[in-house]
C-alpha cells in the first residue's frame, strides 16, 4: 500500500512541478522490493515525465516503454493508452515522425477500446500536431476540432486553451489572421480563467 500511494503521489507531483519530490517518490517505489506491479508502472511513468520535461529523450522513452510493458502485462489498458499518448508527445518533440505516428494510432485505438474520452482527446491533439508538421493543415484542423468536441464532455479548460493555441497557430500559418487572433484570444482568456500563467 505504501508503494502504491508513493507512486500516485509521484504522478501528482509531476503536475505540481515538484521535480525533486517526483524523483524521490518514484525512485523509492522503483527501489522497493516486492509489491504489486502497477505502482512500478506509475513510478516509471512519473520518471518518464520528469525526463521528458528535461528534454532527455532516451531516459523518457525507456521509462514510458517500461510503464507500457508493465501495464500491458497486468491488463491496464487505460494506463497503456496514457503511456502511448505520452510516447506520441515525446517522439513528436524529437521529430521521430514514424514512431510518433504508431504511438498516436495505438493510443487512439486503446482509448476507443476502453471508452476513455481524455485518451481520445489527447490522441487527436497529437494526430493534429503530426499533420501540422507534415503540412497537412486540413487534417490538423480536423483533429484539433475533434479534440475540442471531446473536451466539451470533460470540461478540461487548460487542455481547451492548448487546443485553441494550436488552432491559432494553424490559422496564422494559413495567413487567416482574423481566425488566428480569435483562437489565440480564446486561449488567453481560458488560461487567465484557470490561473495558468
Amino acid at each position: 500500500l505504501k508503494t502504491h500511494f508513493a507512486a500516485v503521489r509521484a504522478n501528482f507531483l509531476v503536475h505540481q512541478g515538484d521535480t525533486e519530490g517526483v524523483a524521490a517518490a518514484a525512485s523509492w517505489v522503483l527501489s522497493s522490493q516486492g509489491g504489486a506491479e502497477l505502482p512500478r508502472a506509475h513510478a516509471h511513468h512519473a520518471m518518464a515525465n520528469l525526463a521528458h520535461m528535461r528534454g532527455e529523450f532516451e531516459q523518457a522513452n525507456t521509462h514510458y516503454e517500461e510503464a507500457f510493458a508493465i501495464r500491458d502485462r497486468v491488463g491496464d489498458l487505460r494506463g497503456c493508452c496514457y503511456a502511448s499518448v505520452s510516447l506520441s508527445a515525446l517522439h513528436l518533440l524529437f521529430t521521430k515522425i514514424d514512431t510518433a505516428r504508431s504511438h498516436v494510432k495505438r493510443g487512439y485505438r486503446l482509448a476507443r477500446q476502453v471508452g476513455d474520452p481524455f485518451g481520445m482527446m489527447a490522441a487527436h491533439l497529437y494526430a493534429g500536431d503530426l499533420a501540422a508538421f507534415e503540412q497537412r493543415t486540413r487534417d490538423a484542423q480536423e483533429n484539433y476540432e475533434m479534440s475540442l468536441r471531446l473536451e466539451e464532455s470533460l470540461l478540461h479548460l487548460q487542455f481547451r486553451a492548448v487546443l485553441h493555441r494550436r488552432l491559432g497557430t494553424l490559422f496564422a500559418l494559413r495567413e487567416d489572421m482574423k481566425s488566428a487572433l480569435s483562437h489565440h484570444q480564446e486561449a488567453y482568456d481560458l488560461s487567465r480563467e484557470v490561473g495558468d500563467r
